[in-house]
């Protein structure tokens, strides 16, 4: 069945497309972010690979390794100052975005899982951006791990 063209006063949501109703959830969330212009987790792993090659490592796909529930506080540390170095090297606002990306990945999967806090900076600020990350990655493993971090630091607030 073919949806009539886009009309913005309807008020149904089955009218809207899965990335109409996440475009239009992470609008509504008033959140601002460095980070909406990348929305493709295999993009950001391209990029974070193209920065890894010109500084001559062949790591492996750092963002996959991440989210995987099998990695440590401490990898996870290690992939977060991993970041840090890439976004110094990063040519130009996509490859600093899948940096910072890769950097907030880390962050809440030691967050998430373990409750450790690996990043220096304050964790309530942060739920709003994880919230709105877990939306705009919907369907994909790093989702979860937003989910996850969002989730600690609400129960953590209360």
């Amino acid at each position: 069945m073919v949806k009539p063209p886009l009309d913005p006063t309807n008020r149904d949501v089955d009218y809207f497309s899965q990335s109409q109703l996440k475009r239009l959830l992470i609008l509504a969330s008033g959140s601002t972010s460095r980070l909406p212009e990348i929305n493709d987790i295999d993009e950001v792993s391209r990029l974070i690979a193209m920065l890894c090659a010109r500084q001559g490592d062949t790591e492996p796909d750092l963002v996959a390794k991440a989210a995987a529930g099998t990695t440590s506080v401490e990898e996870l540390r290690h992939i977060k100052d991993r970041a840090k170095r890439l976004l110094d090297d990063a040519c130009g606002p996509m490859q600093g975005a899948a940096a910072r990306l890769l950097y907030h990945v880390a962050v809440a999967a030691a967050l998430g899982r373990t409750g450790v806090d690996i990043s220096s900076r304050p964790i309530a600020n942060r739920r709003l951006m994880y919230e709105r990350l877990r939306l705009t990655f919907w369907g994909h493993p790093v989702a979860d791990v937003f989910r996850l971090a969002a989730d600690r630091i609400s129960r953590s607030s209360r």
